[in-house]
């Protein structure tokens, strides 16, 4: 998967802070939003989801937890989206 590839690495020297954690924040924000509609699709009728959403959703969640892993410090400042992130980590 080529967001784990990018979302590894180390911060170079030249790049501003600031900048990373933007992009890094809307890559949260993407997969928080995706969480957000498999869990509400789950959840609110019970047999609508199928096998391939169930791993793609797994593979969203793995994604999640991974960017957590190396880039929490972008979203660590904002504690509402830090508690909605870690939330929907735990739920899906």
């Amino acid at each position: 998967m080529i967001y784990m590839n990018c979302d590894c690495r180390k911060r170079s020297v030249d790049a501003s802070a600031s900048e990373i954690d933007q992009v890094m924040r809307e890559i949260f924000q993407l997969l928080m939003n995706i969480s957000r509609d498999f869990l509400y699709k789950s959840g609110s009728v019970p047999g609508s989801v199928d096998e391939g959403e169930y791993e793609f959703a797994e593979c969203v969640c793995e994604c999640m937890v991974l960017l957590g892993s190396f880039n929490l410090q972008s979203i660590a400042g904002d504690s509402s989206i830090l508690s909605l992130y870690l939330e929907q980590v735990i739920n899906v």
